[in-house]
């Protein structure tokens, strides 16, 4: 019997959530210096929009490709390693002008394809939420303090939340399509295969159920770590020089999750690929 070919990623299917932390970890040490760059820029970015709130659009624009740049140069090392050892080489000479350079189109192709996208996607929740309810209904639960007035709502909530669950578990397969792009155009076009039944299919198989769920597992309690040490923060620090200090330490988690993040979406990616394949 002829064995299958084990690339790089080929060889995570043998423990998936496993490989996906672990390669997570490695990157990010393999190359320190670059990590740590990339995360000065953008909290410099993010100070910035603080203390600029006019240029907040420009600033949150250009962190957003600058994470999808980093979204697309991981993704791809990984995708196109057929060894570990071919893989670190990568990861420890990457520069940040190189992906900048390389990843730049792409990434603005991908970032203005993902908010066209959404807006249908918006506009749907907000119908399922609010559709059913006249505007008295709507302004009178909002405002009420009482648990009870929100019960009218509480299906088209449950609805909403189910899709918006439904998108975030497709995700990765839309993503793995655009990482495989290499112009704008490619890569804008290749967000609306979120729309597509024949990918949402690819989905409903077990071992990408399985690794979704244990992976929004994780992803989860990394979000309320976050949470919970913001919340900390906060009710320990009470006077305005400590609020603000909180406003920083916040801005410093918000990016090192980001990066993090978009890390573990690039590995998922294409690891959720291969399972679908095997299938």
């Amino acid at each position: 019997m002829n064995e299958p070919h084990q690339d790089l990623a080929q060889q995570a299917l043998v423990n998936p959530i496993k490989y996906t932390l672990m390669l997570t970890k490695e990157i990010i040490y393999l190359n320190k210096k670059f990590f740590i760059s990339f995360a000065a820029i953008m909290m410099a970015l993010g100070i910035a929009s603080m203390f600029l709130p006019s240029m907040n659009l420009f600033f949150s624009t250009f962190i957003n490709v600058l994470l999808f740049c980093l979204f697309f140069f991981v993704g791809k090392t990984f995708d196109q390693a057929t060894q570990m050892n071919q893989f670190i080489t990568h990861i420890q000479s990457a520069t940040l002008n190189e992906i900048w350079s390389k990843y730049v189109s792409t990434s603005i192709g991908a970032y203005l394809g993902w908010i066209v996208a959404i807006i249908p996607v918006a506009i749907l929740i907000a119908t399922v939420i609010f559709g059913g309810q006249s505007s008295e209904e709507i302004q009178s639960a909002i405002k009420s303090n009482h648990i009870e007035a929100l019960a009218p709502l509480l299906p088209s909530l449950i609805l909403a939340l189910l899709i918006i669950g439904f998108m975030l578990y497709i995700t990765p397969l839309v993503f793995v399509n655009i990482l495989r792009t290499n112009t704008f155009n490619d890569a804008f076009k290749s967000v609306f295969t979120l729309f597509q039944p024949s990918l949402w299919s690819r989905a409903f198989t077990g071992a990408y159920f399985k690794y979704m769920t244990v992976l929004g597992l994780v992803l989860s309690v990394i979000m309320v770590i976050f949470v919970l040490l913001i919340w900390l923060m906060q009710s320990s620090f009470l006077t305005p020089i400590f609020i603000s200090l909180v406003g920083i330490v916040f801005l410093v988690f918000t990016m090192f999750t980001q990066i993090i993040v978009n890390i573990i979406y690039a590995i998922s990616a294409i690891i959720a690929d291969r399972l679908t394949q095997n299938q």
